[in-house]
């Protein structure tokens, strides 16, 4: 009589050559043009945050993750998504308070790369919406010259905004509900228009 041998393991029962930091690494890659784009759009200031995020997520990563999670790249990955979700006028010391806890209660908390229940960044942009509902929900002016800073991203923490530094213009939730104007659906689509 011969017996069936079942074995039961975790998926993928098909493996790739492809390593956790080659797909991290290929993901910070496809981010580029999207970085430059906002930059394209929003000048400057979006950089800047993108950049106050990272590094947020970098040195947390730095200081509390295992021995070389830096190089898997994950940490990269986060900050480069919570920058590119706020607004390109947010003081930059928010943009690394939020990377710093995107990764340290978004995915160190929990264990690690995998082991999150969340997606760190946008725990990270959670955080900052409920820290910080004002400077989250204030999205700058796009008038100006383009080198023009469009916020006020150099504000020292605790500091009230340098009020000629936050000149803002409506969403287009905010358009439509108070002044029941619709948004140009080709801006909209291309990700020209704030908010």
């Amino acid at each position: 009589m011969h017996t069936a041998r079942f074995e039961l393991t975790a998926s993928p029962h098909i493996k790739g050559p492809d390593t956790t930091p080659m797909i991290m690494w290929a993901v910070v890659k496809s981010l580029i043009p999207v970085i430059l784009a906002a930059t394209w759009y929003f000048g400057p200031s979006a950089i800047l945050v993108v950049a106050g995020a990272t590094l947020g997520c970098l040195a947390v990563e730095r200081a509390f993750g295992e021995g070389g999670s830096l190089a898997d790249g994950s940490a990269t990955i986060t900050g480069l998504l919570l920058g590119l979700t706020l607004p390109p006028g947010l003081p930059m010391w928010m943009a690394f308070l939020g990377g710093a806890f995107a990764i340290g209660f978004g995915k160190l908390l929990f264990g690690g790369l995998g082991q999150n229940p969340f997606n760190p960044a946008l725990l990270g942009r959670a955080f900052l919406q409920a820290s910080f509902p004002t400077a989250l929900t204030t999205w700058p002016d796009l008038s100006g010259p383009w080198w023009a800073l469009r916020g006020d991203n150099f504000a020292l923490p605790l500091m009230s905004p340098d009020p000629t530094a936050t000149i803002t213009g409506a969403t287009p939730l905010g358009l439509m509900k108070f002044e029941g104007v619709d948004s140009e659906l080709v801006r909209l689509v291309i990700g020209s228009h704030g908010g």
